[in-house]
């Protein structure tokens, strides 16, 4: 009989949907975190801070390790584009019950969105199972240098009668496996047995048996048959060393012990948590969760910290992901240690990914990232610190400009040369995204040389950019396209093509914000977004990423935040929920994913946890609260109406702003007629704010704004529905 995992499929809310549609975009009555749209299979990441192991748990219960690239030592080949179960991973350890067959209920979660404790479980007719993962460690003082990770087991026999079981472990590995005399511990050999990877177990294999399949060695560790008496409970514990060199006996152990101290390592952890509190229960474990899941994909490296996109297939800081990640800590109040991470980027010189001409937009996503760091620091120092990187940018950009009539298309004279869009198109191509971001690096480097009296150099890089957008802007009206709604938009590729509208529309979106290319009223800019709008799938755009019909799960950020910056924060709130919802029971989200609904091989994209969506989700609950218009400051522009409850209370403490640390409560009253709003400016130097604009319409529908001038403290009561 075919043995199945314990916790082999889980029930998913299917949410009905069509493509392509015209969803529309509001604030609906009842937002709400549910995972609605959640993937149909997930996985994440269990292990330490700053932990180099990337101890991986899908859905199911079965623990994942090894995960690499192309062809392993003995041939078996691994994919290189996605997390999928079943691929990329050198070994996998599945728990499951023999002869028991399907559970009737089953269920999994995380202990809570700061401790990840991963609990399994399930009923199989009279029997619960109940699986705990979670990693720990020997020694307190080097935690990362003593990992273990614990899985125990707990079977309960419900009835009044005894009940008999049996559990098996699955290994399914490229490496060989062999068992000890003591047959409580399994040996995988990875490369010679002075390198082996260790399962230790607190009962004995009764018997132990293998195979070779076509891609991976199949084991199969059966435990002794368990005769359980009424009410009775067993358990099984399962150890596994990561560390090198940490002693082999770590059996036994004391369950109660292990998850006290994991819990006091993580609620020890000085991680910034505490900086944006809101009051939807669901939103604030999103956000803590994106928090811990960056800290535990981050490595430290040659003392400086990488902050990684994930732990399998993004294991690495991208060029164009690192830069949110650098903004979104900074926010945060991780000024250091960001820093430290920018200071390596060019240090070292490259970024993961594409680089040079064919991928032009890292110099653009560069000037961005350092001049973004200085506005939120307040340090002109610094900046002038990294005027050898910013010249060396813009000399980078002028080159590639000018290499543009070298590269046999007349379509991008004047702009970038042929290169690489990413977000869903691979090759070389006549394209926009890299003029998108090369334009917006520009606009950051014009307003560093203001910021530092470099008075020459603003002038000749103005002129640089005009002349430039000039050839920019002539070239959209060229290319424009019409869609199937009527809305005139501008492809992403140049020239006539049969390009989906939505597909690397990305760079576009950030050409809006944080780009702020475009005067509000631009009509190419405002048909394109109206393009995506007409799009819609569970609220997300569909088919902008690497699945034709998929959905490109924080892609709801760039769009959210368009919208925000053209005034329309009316519309942030949904589409904050909608990328929420798109995130798994674990609180995580994958890279894309299809939608719940559809027909054919389902995938779910990328890495998982895939933290450019962490950092976009802090990046658009942080700016629908507080958001820099030029020399204002805006607070509540995207402000959730649900969030204006009795008693219910949205706070900011120190967050960085351009305008100093930023700490306010927004205190709506008992009875839920006002909300008190106390406010605080901390500023390093005398350029205050111009305005502080209080969006007092998205809190009473008023159409009304209340400006204060100048000013780095009040306290005021605002008047709700």
């Amino acid at each position: 009989m075919q043995q199945k995992p314990i916790l082999l499929y889980f029930l998913t809310l299917v949410i009905a949907c069509q493509a392509p549609t015209r969803e529309k975009i509001g604030t609906s009555d009842a937002l709400a975190v549910d995972f609605r749209y959640q993937p149909r299979e997930w996985q994440t990441c269990y292990g330490l801070k700053d932990d180099l192991y990337k101890s991986m748990i899908a859905d199911d219960g079965s623990l994942w390790y090894g995960f690499q690239f192309g062809t392993n030592h003995i041939g078996f080949p691994y994919p290189n584009y996605c997390w999928e179960r079943n691929k990329g991973y050198s070994t996998a350890l599945i728990p499951q019950f023999i002869n028991q067959g399907y559970p009737d209920s089953l269920h999994q979660v995380i202990e809570s969105e700061k401790l990840p404790i991963v609990h399994n479980y399930a009923q199989y007719g009279n029997l619960s199972y109940a699986q705990t993962t979670f990693a720990s460690f020997k020694d307190s003082a080097n935690p990362l240098d003593s990992r273990y990770d614990v899985f125990r087991i707990k079977m309960q026999n419900l009835t009044a009668i005894e009940e008999k079981t049996q559990l098996r472990l699955e290994i399914n590995t490229t490496f060989q496996v062999r068992l000890d005399e003591s047959k409580t511990k399994a040996y995988l050999i990875l490369y010679g047995e002075d390198d082996q990877l260790l399962v230790q177990f607190s009962r004995p294999v009764a018997r132990f048996a293998g195979h070779v399949s076509k891609m991976k060695y199949s084991y199969y560790l059966d435990f002794e048959p368990v005769l359980m008496p009424a009410r009775a409970s067993e358990e099984l514990s399962f150890i596994v060393p990561r560390s090198q060199g940490l002693p082999q006996d770590v059996l036994p152990i004391s369950y109660d012990s292990e998850i006290k101290k994991i819990k006091e390592y993580w609620n020890n952890l000085e991680l910034p948590y505490d900086k944006i509190i809101v009051p939807d229960s669901g939103i604030q474990a999103l956000l803590n969760s994106s928090v811990r899941n960056i800290y535990q994909a981050r490595e430290i490296k040659e003392n400086i910290p990488a902050f990684q996109v994930g732990p399998t297939f993004y294991r690495g800081t991208w060029a164009v992901d690192g830069p949110f990640f650098m903004e979104a800590m900074t926010y945060l109040g991780q000024e250091n240690e960001v820093r430290k991470a920018i200071e390596g980027i060019f240090k070292v010189g490259e970024t993961q990914g594409d680089t040079g001409e064919s991928f032009a937009k890292q110099a653009g996503l560069r000037l961005w990232m350092v001049w973004r760091h200085a506005q939120l620091t307040e340090d002109d120092q610094w900046l002038e610190g990294m005027w050898q990187f910013i010249e060396q940018e813009v000399e980078n950009i002028k080159r590639y400009r000018a290499n543009s009539y070298k590269d046999g298309n007349p379509l991008t004279d004047g702009m970038m040369p042929k290169g690489n869009s990413d977000g869903g198109i691979g090759g070389i191509y006549a394209e926009y995204t890299n003029n998108y971001w090369v334009l917006s690096g520009l606009k950051m480097a014009i307003h560093a040389a203001r910021q530092l009296a470099k008075e020459e150099q603003a002038v000749e890089w103005q002129q640089f950019f005009d002349d430039y957008f000039k050839t920019f802007n002539k070239a959209r009206n060229r290319d424009k396209q019409i869609d199937q709604y009527g809305n005139t938009y501008v492809p992403t590729f140049m020239g006539h093509n049969t390009l989906n509208p939505t597909t690397g529309q990305w760079a576009f979106m950030h050409s809006i914000f944080p780009g702020k290319l475009y005067e509000n009223d631009d009509r190419l800019m405002l048909g394109t977004l109206a393009m995506l709008d007409s799009s819609l799938v569970e609220g997300l755009i569909l088919g902008t990423g690497w699945l034709p019909k998929g959905l490109w799960t924080y892609s709801a950020s760039f769009h959210g935040h368009s919208h925000l910056w053209l005034g329309n924060g009316e519309r942030v709130p949904q589409i904050l929920y909608d990328f929420a919802n798109h995130a798994s029971p674990l609180l995580c989200w994958s890279e894309e994913q299809h939608p719940v609904d559809f027909k054919g091989d389902y995938l779910a994209h990328g890495d998982m946890p895939h933290n450019w969506a962490s950092v976009d989700f802090i990046r658009l609950v942080r700016h629908s609260l507080a958001l820099e218009r030029g020399d204002e400051l805006h607070l509540f522009e995207g402000l959730p109406k649900g969030w204006l409850k009795a008693g219910m209370v949205t706070s900011f403490n120190a967050v960085n702003t351009t305008f100093g640390k930023l700490t306010f409560q927004l205190k709506v009253t008992n009875d839920g007629t006002e909300a008190i709003l106390d406010m605080k400016l901390e500023r390093k130097r005398d350029r205050p704010p111009a305005k502080i604009v209080i969006h007092q319409d998205v809190l009473n529908g008023s159409n009304e704004k209340i400006e204060k001038a100048g000013e780095n403290e009040f306290s005021m009561n605002l008047v709700l529905n």
